[in-house]
């Protein structure tokens, strides 16, 4: 079913892409609308690669018709409006079928292994049409599960849409279903559910950390800190504080550094509570861990415009990179592209690129896939902030860099 999804996105992507650029002139797609006979929104939907919609056989025809390209070109365009019609209505009757013979539990396990699938592609090309397709198969889940009849489904599916909306940089969808979990957590009754009361205290914690990063991609860095501070207060801090702490600390540390007014003694102060945790972890977390908040800590020197403080710390991570038990071409690919620009910021545009590069060849080792599956399970509800930093998803900072550039 999920394959299905995807290669309805390839067409619909691939159609959208086509019809955009025929119909860039101004004033083109309101003639282009009338000329086929459907309205200007019905149009935008159609043109909106994020959109679900899809036109029918005949208004698919009319399309390729009316649109100024050759022949060929024609032709090539009706086939992916046709098909991105066609594996939608077959993923429906799929899905139907699906739902039919495979109990709940399956069909969200199902979802969550799409949701890894898409989390360890490192594939510019796959990434955005399997998250769309993910995001599509779980909102027409959840609207078949009553949450009354079946609390834990519903909220694994609010999860990984919270999650997923994040990723495709719509979150307010993201906050939206990550409150709608943790409204269904604090639902359920605790008699009921007594002997997965771990899990569930996990749960909670998670998902207002999802609530932070909602917050934290709004760009309302205080209700994001204030979110962490209310997850200071669960459960699974208290009683698994050596593994949920440092989570909770990076999600403070990340959320202070872009609030208006900050002081680097707080953004410090949280650093050395990890690197106090980190040290007591040992193994194989505890360097990982260090070099994780002291990255964190170099973004918020950067974010703070204190430059000299963020490169003493890049400088020194850089030194210590090959030293780092356990550090993948994951974590160095992302810390690269940090270092990269704070030189950028500092002026110095071929070192940077130097960096950049270094980071795109890690990003093309083999190795780095199973690590995305790792450091999903190990890094909670969202993989969005990691995809970002590994320049795999686009974002505002990096179109601002590419324009300086040019």
């Amino acid at each position: 079913m999920i394959d299905l999804f995807w290669e309805a996105q390839l067409h619909k992507e691939t159609y959208s892409a086509v019809l955009n650029s025929a119909l860039k002139p101004p004033g083109t797609k309101q003639s282009f609308a009338e000329q086929v006979g459907i309205s200007p929104q019905y149009l935008s939907y159609l043109l909106d690669p994020n959109d679900p919609r899809t036109p029918g056989p005949a208004v698919a025809q009319k399309i390729a018709a009316a649109s100024p390209l050759d022949p060929e070109q024609r032709a090539s365009l009706f086939e992916h409006l046709f098909l991105a019609s066609q594996r939608r209505l077959e993923r429906e009757r799929s899905r139907r079928e699906v739902a039919s013979h495979s109990p709940l539990t399956a069909q969200v396990a199902m979802l969550g292994y799409a949701h890894h699938l898409a989390c360890a592609s490192t594939d510019h090309l796959q990434i955005r049409p399997r998250f769309l397709a993910v995001r599509d198969a779980s909102q027409d889940l959840l609207k078949q599960v009553n949450p009354h009849v079946a609390a834990l489904a519903a909220i694994q599916i609010c999860f990984i849409l919270s999650d997923t909306q994040c990723i495709l940089n719509r979150p307010d969808d993201a906050l939206y279903h990550a409150k709608l979990a943790r409204l269904l957590i604090h639902s359920l009754d605790e008699n009921i559910y007594r002997s997965q009361r771990e899990y569930i205290d996990r749960l909670e914690f998670h998902a207002i950390r999802a609530e932070a990063v909602a917050y934290h991609n709004l760009k309302l860095p205080r209700r994001a800190y204030a979110c962490c501070e209310e997850a200071d207060t669960t459960r699974a801090i208290r009683e698994r504080p050596e593994e949920c702490k440092p989570h909770l600390l990076r999600d403070k540390l990340n959320a202070l550094s872009h609030s208006p007014r900050f002081t680097l003694r707080e953004a410090e102060d949280l650093a050395r509570e990890v690197s106090s945790i980190s040290q007591r972890i040992g193994g194989a977390d505890g360097p990982i861990w260090e070099f994780l908040v002291q990255r964190s800590l170099g973004r918020a020197y950067l974010k703070y415009g204190a430059f000299t403080k963020a490169r003493r710390v890049f400088e020194a991570l850089l030194n210590d990179l090959h030293r780092i038990p356990h550090m993948e071409p994951l974590h160095k690919t992302v810390f690269l592209n940090t270092y990269a620009k704070l030189l950028w910021q500092q002026g110095y545009a071929p070192t940077a690129q130097q960096a950049r590069n270094l980071a795109l060849s890690l990003a093309e080792d083999p190795s780095i896939t199973p690590q995305f599956a790792e450091l999903r399970d190990h890094s909670g509800p969202t993989m969005g902030p990691f995809l970002r930093d590994l320049h795999l998803l686009p974002t505002e900072e990096a179109a601002e860099e590419a324009a300086h550039e040019v």
